[in-house]
């Protein structure tokens, strides 16, 4: 037991007291030593080569070039659509355009011939309507000279000489009317089983207004 260098003035006998125990000297307490350890990861530097870096760059560069053509490609089919429809609307309102143009002069045209036929009938129909009108009863007459009698209706100037014509033909009695209303040449031959007549004016309204269907 190693005795401490001090006594103590007030120790009670029989009791122990500590310096009455061998201490350990504290210079003969080894030390232990703690390794401290590093949990983060290990970073290893990167070993890239200049031929590494130089396919790094070409790959990149290409990408970069192939991606520029893509887009440049649907860049120029975009504004070829685009171009085409405007063109093909372009020439949809000019056909449109014609169309309205030429309807309207034929509309015009087909305006100015009726109104030009309806002015010009009355002249043919005043030079023509005698020739006609022979024409024509040569051809009825071998057909009335069988009835007993005939009502006809003509203009003033024209009376006599269709009744004239009527009695050559056979015999027959004739009532007489005076329609000053009907175009020169016109007449109308009736008896109680039909009658035949010649109207240009009928057929002068006809042509018009075929002509007039064009319009």
């Amino acid at each position: 037991m190693t005795t401490m260098d001090y006594e103590r003035s007030d120790r009670v006998v029989g009791v122990l007291y500590a310096e009455d125990f061998d201490l350990p000297a504290f210079n003969d307490v080894p030390v232990i030593e703690v390794e401290e350890h590093d949990d983060r990861p290990e970073v290893l530097s990167p070993s890239y080569t200049e031929d590494d870096l130089e396919e790094a760059r070409r790959l990149g560069e290409e990408t970069g070039r192939r991606e520029e053509q893509r887009r440049l490609a649907l860049e120029k089919k975009e504004w070829h659509q685009s171009l085409e429809n405007k063109t093909l609307d372009f020439i949809d309102r000019l056909n449109a355009q014609s169309e309205n143009v030429v309807r309207k002069i034929s509309e015009e045209a087909v305006t100015v011939l009726i109104s030009q036929m309806s002015a010009l009938f009355p002249s043919l129909l005043k030079s023509i309507g005698v020739k006609e009108r022979d024409a024509v009863m040569n051809k009825i007459l071998p057909s009335l000279k069988r009835l007993a009698k005939i009502r006809i209706e003509a203009r003033e100037e024209e009376i006599n000489y269709l009744s004239s014509l009527c009695l050559k033909a056979g015999d027959m009695e004739l009532d007489c009317h005076v329609n000053d209303a009907l175009a020169p040449g016109d007449f109308c031959f009736s008896w109680p089983e039909g009658k035949v007549f010649r109207d240009a004016g009928v057929i002068a309204q006809s042509i018009i207004s075929e002509f007039g269907k064009l319009n």
